[in-house]
């Protein structure tokens, strides 16, 4: 089941929140929402989750309207919220218990959940006993008790040490095969480990939606290679390469190349070493940082 959002527009007082905010998501797919603090990120999610009402725009699971039809469309999403609201003096197999009743769940259907979040010797503790990871994990249990097929968690890694980030990344990517979800965090990194495509919003409007891989080619805008020779060679001589435009070296026998504009400079740069009997140690083409295009689109 998609999301498809259109418009949603939230204002505070002269302060506009989200302006005009259109996207849509697909089932498998891991959309990553960005955004610096105070961009309208948890804003946003909280509308798209149908919990806070926006001053305009449209929000659908599938075909279903979330204003139109509340309940029904509530019944195929899944949510965690940045502060993951959890009953701290219930053991964890009570809550998923009290909340699988909500949702008139089995009680098969808490213990498989137990089992799938790696919670089975962690289910006999009360909740304020756990580690930030294992609330997370709980969280993440309440999310998916009722099998939604459209998740949104926002910023469900925050606060978590390596070992922690690794097993909700796992989970995350497993539960992605066949459900939509979306997925906000501040950690950089784990987006780029964990999304298929990459939603940038700052001061309330959308700046940008597409893979990374896409989003670092338009930023990137020239070719750079960063490349490795053998033997130590005047870099001077390397501007017989036509597709060019300039050079930077970056050690004793490193180089960064950067092409002309529109141009591909991996076979004039192979052609070259071969026939001035150079070879080729290493050549890499470089692209933005995920951090440098963050920068770059929130500025």
């Amino acid at each position: 089941m998609s999301i498809s959002v259109q418009n949603l527009t939230k204002r505070y007082g002269q302060q506009v929140a989200v302006d005009q905010l259109s996207f849509t998501a697909h089932k498998g797919e891991i959309l990553g929402f960005l955004g610096p603090n105070g961009a309208g990120k948890s804003t946003s999610l909280r509308m798209i989750a149908g919990l806070l009402k926006p001053d305009s725009g449209r929000v659908f699971y599938g075909d279903l309207d979330i204003w139109e039809q509340p309940q029904e469309a509530r019944r195929f999403m899944g949510y965690l919220p940045e502060t993951n609201p959890l009953y701290l003096d219930m053991y964890v197999r009570e809550a998923l218990s009290f909340y699988a009743r909500i949702h008139q769940v089995s009680r098969d259907t808490v213990e498989q959940t137990i089992e799938k979040l790696g919670l089975p010797w962690e289910a006999h503790k009360r909740i304020r006993h756990l580690s930030k990871g294992y609330r997370q994990r709980v969280g993440l249990g309440i999310a998916i008790l009722h099998d939604p097929s459209i998740l949104i968690l926002d910023e469900p890694v925050s606060g978590l040490d390596p070992n922690q980030l690794a097993d909700i990344r796992k989970l995350i990517r497993n539960m992605a095969t066949d459900r939509t979800i979306v997925f906000s965090s501040h950690i950089l990194s784990e987006v780029e480990q964990i999304c298929d495509r990459l939603l940038i919003i700052h001061r309330g409007e959308l700046k940008a939606l597409d893979s990374l891989r896409s989003l670092q080619a338009q930023q990137d805008g020239r070719q750079i290679i960063v490349a490795e020779l053998e033997p130590r060679i005047s870099f001077d001589q390397i501007m017989e390469i036509d597709s060019l435009e300039h050079y930077e070296p970056v050690g004793e026998n490193k180089i960064r190349l950067v092409a002309r504009s529109g141009r591909d400079m991996r076979r004039d740069l192979y052609l070259w070493t071969k026939a001035h009997n150079v070879t080729l140690l290493e050549s890499r083409v470089e692209h933005t940082s995920m951090a440098s295009l963050f920068e770059k689109l929130t500025q």
